[in-house]
């Protein structure tokens, strides 16, 4: 299947993405997923001062004519955002908060076409064993920055949020 033919099916609650050809479709997110989510997207809202567009999924990010993907949460250029299409440029930051369904698939088909698609950061977060790791872009592939556990905070200042994985995952009860 094409990016083109994808973006013709019809809306729907069940998350899918077009990997190499192929469409992928997982489970909904559980309620700790979400909320995981939703926490990083609140203390992501800061790099918006930065002249930069933060985005919750689903939205579909068009890499190439056979590959189309969701993040969980991202960040692009404000200048590129185009709330009536899809995007079509690389994101400066991608979010993907690991699930039993798709941990492995975040940590190495998802990295890899983020990689290749351009993407400056990718950021991995574990909910369950709260941690973040943090991997960017240069020469063309991506290098281990920073792995934070539990109360160890993050401090990027390229997105001038300070992120500590106990606060962002959810509690167990």
């Amino acid at each position: 299947m094409t990016a083109q033919q994808y973006s013709t099916l019809p809306e729907s609650n069940v998350p899918m993405e077009l990997i190499e050809g192929m469409i992928v479709m997982n489970p909904t997110p559980i309620g700790a997923h979400q909320s995981a989510v939703g926490r990083l997207f609140l203390a992501l809202q800061p790099a918006e001062q930065l002249e930069l567009k933060l985005i919750l999924s689903p939205m579909d990010v068009i890499v190439d004519d056979h590959t189309v993907v969701q993040p969980d949460v991202m960040l692009i250029p404000s200048k590129d955002y185009d709330p009536s299409n899809w995007v079509r440029v690389p994101p400066v930051l991608a979010v993907e908060v690991a699930s039993p369904s798709t941990a492995r698939h975040d940590e190495r088909v998802k990295l890899r076409i983020y990689e290749r698609f351009g993407v400056g950061e990718y950021w991995m977060f574990d909910h369950v064993v709260p941690s973040l790791t943090v991997l960017r872009l240069v020469d063309g592939s991506y290098q281990p920055h920073a792995l934070v556990v539990g109360e160890q905070p993050y401090v990027s200042a390229r997105f001038g949020v300070t992120i500590i994985p106990d606060d962002i995952s959810p509690p167990t009860r």
